[in-house]
């Protein structure tokens, strides 16, 4: 999803581009250093921008002047991306750290929000602990997420990988979840919350300013409630439509959507989001990485 960055962050950069990494969702990893190394990397080669790592691993072993700094460093930046890990894990460690406030500034007063995979799940109000329910055999639950698309009226749970197609004669649809899980699962939601699937290489770019929702890249966007879907691909639409499932929608002119419009914009509020398959990019790695920018 390299030419998604690069859009994204031509939105951003006037006057100035202040890009960071967050390390949380992968900082139990050991081999955190070489994850964060390879995304800085990524960005430098391949995006054509530089991006710092804003480093905070660990609630309880940060320092109060660390966690000051990191917190510090996310309220500056005006691009913020964020990925490959565990989503309950990054959740543990940003729940009680004010970091759900820092995003919050950033989606009212400007700057770009760009989480994919685990990070992209901590975003709604239900977040899915995947790897406790597909690697170690927990019953299908949710835990609590940082609800941050709440903010902008959209009250859901984020799933990424929503094509997934890894398991070959096993269902791994839904990341991982499949849909005898995902039916279980959904059932478990209260009403007002609805499921966003994102597919594989494929970015959902939410524009709080102009009220928008655009779809790129090779698959689609997808929101259920209790079994009814509707879905939308490479297409822009307004944001009013993503909660409604069950309506018809209808693409939203093109001078509606801010995927045309020349680089060096100023501080707009946009959040992307999308799921991709892992070791393709740095970014992208369940294993310690999660599904939602792409």
């Amino acid at each position: 999803m390299t030419s998604i960055h690069q859009e994204l962050i031509a939105r951003v950069r006037d006057p100035q581009l202040d890009a960071i990494l967050l390390d949380t969702p992968f900082g139990f990893q050991q081999n955190a250093d070489e994850i964060a190394a390879r995304t800085i990397s990524y960005f430098r080669d391949h995006v054509g921008c530089e991006i710092t790592l804003a480093s905070y691993r660990h609630g309880g072993r940060a320092t109060a002047l660390e966690l000051e700094q990191f917190l510090s460093r996310l309220g500056d930046a005006n691009y913020v991306f964020a990925g490959p890990g565990s989503p309950t894990y990054a959740l543990c460690h940003w729940r009680d750290s004010a970091m759900r406030e820092r995003l919050t500034a950033k989606v009212r007063r400007g700057g770009c929000i760009a989480f994919a995979s685990a990070a992209a799940i901590s975003l709604g109000a239900y977040a899915l602990p995947v790897y406790e329910i597909y690697k170690v055999g927990a019953d299908p639950s949710w835990v609590e997420g940082l609800d941050l698309l709440g903010e902008i009226g959209v009250r859901c749970a984020v799933i990424p990988h929503y094509d997934n197609r890894e398991g070959g004669t096993h269902d791994t649809r839904f990341c991982y979840m499949g849909e005898t899980r995902l039916r279980f699962l959904e059932a478990m939601l209260p009403e007002d919350v609805l499921i966003l699937g994102v597919d594989e290489y494929t970015a959902c770019i939410i524009d709080v300013d102009a009220q928008t929702v655009t779809v790129r890249g090779r698959g689609g966007v997808t929101v259920r409630r209790r079994g009814v879907e509707r879905r939308w691909e490479r297409t822009s639409f307004a944001l009013s439509e993503l909660p409604h499932p069950a309506h018809a929608s209808a693409p939203v002119a093109a001078s509606a959507s801010r995927s045309s419009e020349p680089n060096g914009m100023d501080s707009s509020h946009r959040w992307s989001g999308g799921g991709r398959p892992r070791d393709r990019e740095p970014a992208q790695r369940m294993g310690g990485g999660h599904p939602w920018h792409g």
